[in-house]
């Protein structure tokens, strides 16, 4: 009885931890953000051009800090390659976003989802998030650090390559 007890609440909690994130080759679902620069980005029209690399992020968030630094270094490296990369502030204020890009010196466009419908669309348990989507929209890969093994082999895949 105590082993039956034990199986039923491991397969609850790992329901739990499993319900809330997408999965691999799951559509990616569009959306229509503005950034802070004013351009208006949609999901869909980059579906059968070009792979695009989400990232959730927040200016409270130090691991977020790091990883926007990180992907302004990279930026032009990566659309050169041929990868979108989509930065979404989640909750915050396009005052606050602002004064964070300016203070921190980041110069790549920031997408606002400011009452984190996009974030909730896409099922984000936290932030930093980055979510991998293929040319077709399928997405490859959600998590919380850079997915370089899986952003090379997409690019490896990619045509003309």
């Amino acid at each position: 009885m105590k082993i039956i007890r034990i199986f039923a609440v491991s397969v609850l909690v790992l329901s739990f931890f499993c319900a809330g994130s997408l999965f691999a080759f799951d559509s990616a679902s569009d959306f229509s953000l503005t950034a802070t620069s004013g351009k208006t980005v949609t999901m869909s029209y980059f579906r059968g051009v070009k792979p695009v690399l989400l990232f959730f992020w927040t200016t409270w968030c130090p691991y977020c800090v790091r990883q926007m630094k990180m992907l302004n270094d990279k930026y032009e490296k990566m659309s050169a390659e041929g990868i979108e990369v989509i930065p979404i502030n989640v909750g915050e204020s396009e005052e606050k976003v602002l004064r964070f890009l300016s203070r921190n010196h980041i110069s790549i466009p920031s997408f606002l989802d400011g009452y984190g419908t996009v974030a909730d669309t896409y099922r984000l348990i936290g932030v930093p998030t980055y979510t991998l989507i293929d040319r077709e929209g399928r997405i490859l890969l959600q998590t919380n650090e850079f997915p370089y093994k899986e952003y090379k082999s997409l690019l490896a895949a990619a045509p003309g390559k």
